[in-house]
């Protein structure tokens, strides 16, 4: 008999949406049947449903905070109607939800994906970071397993919550549905591409982006910036001569990193951004801002740099001696990120759960 797992993703979008999909297709190889209850966003993709096994139960709920009791309400009835073995939350506002719909209700397993947990934002004041802090311990009352997508979320969680059991599940992707590497400069085409993914708001840091391709604007360099967002920040990006592309299903953002050069990242804070993995794992050089995440994913090498202003981003960027990473180093990404270390892991914690 199969066991079922309830996920409750409220970030349904880019990475968060990504990682919640792997999940799905490794524990359907476990055995377990999957329901889906994810909320819609602006950047949620129109065909939502479409993206998950056919063995997949999609259920749309609404988890805005003006619908936040309509939500509590929707969740605790459908965890009594399916009656799971586990429940699995995606983002700060899922866990929170999901603890509190199911306090001293069912007995069901509890686990929870941050996804870059709410107090590691940079730009809320210390008072606000001081009431998420509280907000995850009262919901920790009901206690879950934390799934870190980092180590250094891992050690954040751990200092911030205590008494927590976390674990690190290195965020994944399935590198079978990667493209392969593009030339971009091939032929009498000099012009190198520099690319960015993910939605146009603070924590991705656009002005410095915008700021970074003014300055290099003279140069031999095309900058992309694939997602949408606040439309101000998008329009100085666009006249400081960076193309936006919107957002674009996955297999067209994939097949945009194929064919540039360097992956850009001036985000402010990060859990482990999944576009920088697929990134590293096509082979793209990486200039990334010095911040947990970031450094989780690489260190500093022949391949990839990390900054602390965006001067030493532009020198890292014009300096010859970086190239992508060689075969070998490739191979080694490829290995650490796959489906299947991602796999044996998952596997692991619903057992021990």
């Amino acid at each position: 008999m199969k066991k079922t797992v309830i996920h409750i993703i409220e970030s349904t979008a880019t990475g968060t949406l990504e990682i919640t999909r792997l999940m799905t297709q490794c524990l359907e190889q476990l055995n377990y049947k999957n329901i889906v209850l994810f909320s819609r966003r602006a950047e949620t993709p129109n065909d939502v449903e479409t993206i998950f096994s056919e063995n997949t139960t999609v259920i749309e709920v609404e988890m805005k905070s003006t619908h936040s009791l309509k939500a509590l309400t929707k969740i605790r009835s459908i965890a009594y109607h399916y009656k799971p073995t586990h429940i699995h939350m995606h983002s700060s506002v899922a866990g929170f939800l999901g603890r509190i719909a199911l306090f001293k209700s069912i007995n069901t397993k509890l686990i929870y994906s941050p996804h870059c947990i709410s107090f590691l934002r940079m730009d809320i004041s210390p008072y606000k970071k001081l009431a998420f802090i509280i907000l995850e311990r009262l919901a920790n009352l009901n206690s879950a397993t934390y799934l870190a997508c980092s180590e250094s979320e891992k050690q954040q969680i751990q200092a911030h919550i205590p008494g927590a059991t976390v674990i690190a599940l290195e965020n994944a992707i399935n590198t079978k549905e990667l493209p392969n590497k593009e030339n971009s400069t091939a032929s009498n085409n000099k012009m190198k591409t520099i690319v960015t993914s993910g939605g146009i708001r603070t924590q991705k840091n656009p002005n410095e982006f915008a700021y970074i391709a003014r300055e290099l604007k003279s140069r031999e360099y095309q900058f992309i910036w694939i997602g949408d967002g606040d439309q101000e920040l998008r329009a100085n990006l666009e006249k400081s001569g960076v193309f936006v592309t919107g957002w674009l299903p996955r297999t067209d953002t994939l097949h945009y990193l194929s064919k540039s050069d360097i992956y850009l990242s001036t985000a402010r804070w990060e859990g482990m951004p999944v576009s920088v993995i697929e990134a590293a794992c096509i082979g793209l050089r990486l200039v990334l801002s010095k911040i947990d995440g970031h450094t989780d994913i690489a260190e500093d090498s022949y391949y990839c740099t990390h900054f602390r202003t965006p001067d030493e981003a532009i020198e890292s960027i014009l300096n010859p001696d970086k190239t992508a990473p060689s075969n070998e180093d490739r191979n080694k990404i490829l290995d650490r990120f796959s489906h299947k270390a991602f796999y044996n892991k998952l596997r692991t914690v619903y057992k021990d759960s």
